[in-house]
């Protein structure tokens, strides 16, 4: 299983990841590439429930999620270390540093970072077999910017991620060689470089961009015998069978490679103090090339998409905002898909018109109404999750793209209050929003069948509509200087009009059937709250909790049939806390010291399958058990 995330009940690839406001966050680092980006690159994410602007592309429809990388903003410089003791002791040791410098002017500046993870794996129900992967990352990059001008800016972008996981069992064996084994390697080389330049009035920006991500992916999805064979002898010793299961162990190794382009023009242009433009158009060019040669699999994909978009938002009354957009995308489709030893080529060109309306209205100068209406789509392409390869049974499971996959579109609706006050050294804020969305045709992978050797899942449109509503409550309260309260609370439903097929056998003799109609791994309800105190200013507490509520999971109790049933999860409560302190040492250098517990009360899935046969997508609720970290890092500012 993977992490993946989620907003307004809408699965990840329906929320926009950009970087630095640009959408090259590919699919194939989609699948883990949440974990990957270090917190000491980061500046800030912002995040945008519904869909949001035209700016960023037609399949925002979950959500955005714009990660800031930092810039420089004065000479400083910081290294640290973080140690995390799971459940049992499995470490997971972090080191991370940065340094700033800038120009005495403050017309440029560097950021340099880096940053080093390693963890053991972690076995929770003490079978052999990993719950939580080993996992090594390397980490660096750098920001820069520079002003050639007063009113122009140039900044640039590049990082570079190596990464190592593998879960499964026998780490001190070659993945062939074990029971069972999910293995991958990522390289990843991104960047991004940006001009801006405002006119003397700043009525007027025009923006040049290009981001371009580049991962190379090692992977090993099966097992073999769980046990070495070192030498010809002991290979001639194997029976038969054994033979042909240490070849067929060999086959599961695969290689995949991902290019990613983005390029693009803005042009933003305040007619007036009520009317302001933009305009603008994006290239994306994305090549994804998904080798497993043994098993007679391969995807070779080019997807190109030109967009062009409009945006005005005018302000008709003092108290009136409006903000429409349209975007005009064709997106050309280019494809060879090998399965089984059966070649199918996919040529498709699609047109998309995607209109987006939002209205504010200032109901008093503390409360204020919104609402939105978006249209959004889904190119019939390979996504993120079908890169991403289960495991049953010590055997990959693959996923074919139907040759009559169509687009997926979608209707999305919000409204909204935000209340705003402040009294005093009080600030509080509240917000109470509604939200549906319909989803016509929606990708689903059904039927897992096996053809020859390989397990496979065909990924097809849905027969009919897909209904997902439901509200949103969210709190945020100030007081003072000392207290920071925030907590928020969703409750939704994801429905199909009809009972969608998860599991059913072919036995003409004894039918069995598994149906629903929820999106699987959806609860209903979930939230979270968190609360931070200084009580003085050198100590920091903070206290945070997840909700999530009950959910259905489809767990295959039959690794030869692919037999499938449907588990209800109980609900479960993460709370974790945290403490820091930081002494003020001389020469401006500061020392801060943290620790603290995640999973206080093991909040943790206790029903995990053992043993090879286990199906090893068959994982919910939080992502690790009960942990005690502590660190420490020195900081000059």
């Amino acid at each position: 299983g993977f992490n993946q995330l989620r907003i307004n009940g809408l699965e990840g690839s329906y929320s926009q990841i950009l970087i630095n406001g640009r959408p090259v966050f590919s699919s194939l680092a989609g699948v883990y590439g949440l974990e990957m980006i270090p917190a000491n690159m980061i500046d800030r994410v912002e995040v945008v429930r519904g869909a949001g602007s035209v700016l960023y592309g037609g399949n925002a429809i979950g959500g955005t999620v714009n990660i800031l990388t930092k810039d420089p903003t004065h000479n400083t410089f910081m290294i640290g270390n973080s140690l995390s003791l799971l459940k049992g002791g499995s470490p997971d040791n972090t080191f991370f540093a940065n340094t700033s410098v800038v120009s005495e002017d403050f017309d440029k500046g560097l950021t340099l970072f880096a940053y080093q993870r390693n963890r053991k794996p972690y076995d929770s129900n003490d079978d052999g077999y990993s719950e939580i992967t080993k996992l090594h990352n390397t980490t660096f990059g750098a920001d820069a910017f520079w002003n050639p001008a007063e009113n122009s800016k140039i900044k640039l972008n590049l990082n570079s991620i190596n990464e190592f996981r593998r879960g499964g069992d026998k780490f001190d064996l070659l993945p062939h060689e074990s029971d069972i084994t999910e293995q991958l390697r990522h390289r990843i080389v991104a960047g991004d470089l940006s001009y801006e330049r405002f006119s003397e009035d700043l009525a007027h920006k025009f923006s040049l961009y290009t981001s371009a991500q580049y991962t190379d992916r090692d992977g090993y999805y099966g097992g073999g015998l769980g046990y070495a064979v070192n030498s010809k002898d002991e290979f001639d010793a194997l029976a038969n069978e054994d033979k042909k299961e240490y070849f067929k162990a060999l086959a599961k190794y695969g290689h995949t490679t991902e290019l990613v382009g983005v390029g693009g023009a803005q042009y933003a242009y305040i007619i007036s103090p009520e009317l302001n433009l933009s305009l603008g158009s994006e290239y994306k060019y994305d090549k994804v090339n998904d080798n497993y040669v043994g098993q007679n699999r391969s995807v070779d994909q080019v997807v190109r998409t030109y967009g062009n978009y409009l945006q005005v938002e005018w302000n008709p009354l003092k108290k009136l905002t409006l903000l429409g957009g349209s975007r005009y995308d064709y997106v050309d489709i280019k494809g060879n898909y090998l399965f089984g030893g059966v070649n199918k080529d996919s040529n498709k060109q699609i047109s998309k018109f995607v209109p987006r309306l939002t209205a504010m209205y200032d109901l008093s100068e503390t409360l204020k109404l919104r609402g939105s209406f978006a249209q959004g789509y889904r190119a019939p392409q390979a996504f993120d999750e079908d890169l991403h390869t289960e495991v049953l049974d010590g055997n990959p499971i693959f996923v074919e793209l139907d040759k009559d996959l169509t687009s997926e579109t979608s209707n999305s609706y919000t409204a909204s209050l935000n209340y705003t006050q402040r009294e005093g050294n009080t600030q509080a804020n509240l917000i109470l929003e509604g939200f549906y969305t319909l989803i016509n045709n929606r990708f689903i992978n059904q039927d897992l069948t096996d053809i020859g050797n390989i397990k496979h899942k065909l990924k097809t449109n849905a027969t009919d509509q897909l209904h997902i509503m439901g509200a949103n409550v969210e709190a945020n309260f100030a007081f003072g200087s000392q207290w920071v309260w925030q907590t928020g609370l969703t409750y939704q439903q994801s429905r199909f009009s009809e009972e969608q097929t998860i599991w059913e056998n072919k036995d003409a003799t004894s039918p069995k059937k598994v149906t629903s109609d929820r999106i699987m791994r959806s609860p209903d309800l979930y939230g979270y709250t968190t609360l931070s105190y200084n009580p003085i200013a050198p100590l920091k507490l903070s206290y945070n909790g997840v909700f999530t509520g009950q959910m259905y999971v489809p767990h295959v109790i039959d690794a030869e049939s692919g037999e499938q049933i449907l588990v209800k999860s109980p609900n479960f409560y993460e709370q974790n806390l945290r403490a820091a302190y930081t002494f003020t040492l001389k020469d401006n250098y500061k020392l801060e010291v943290f620790a603290g517990v995640k999973n206080i009360f093991d909040q943790y899935q206790k029903d995990f399958d053992k043993g090879k046969d286990r199906d090893a997508d068959y994982i919910y609720g939080p992502q690790h058990p009960r942990t005690f970290f502590m660190g420490l890092s020195l900081k000059l500012d």
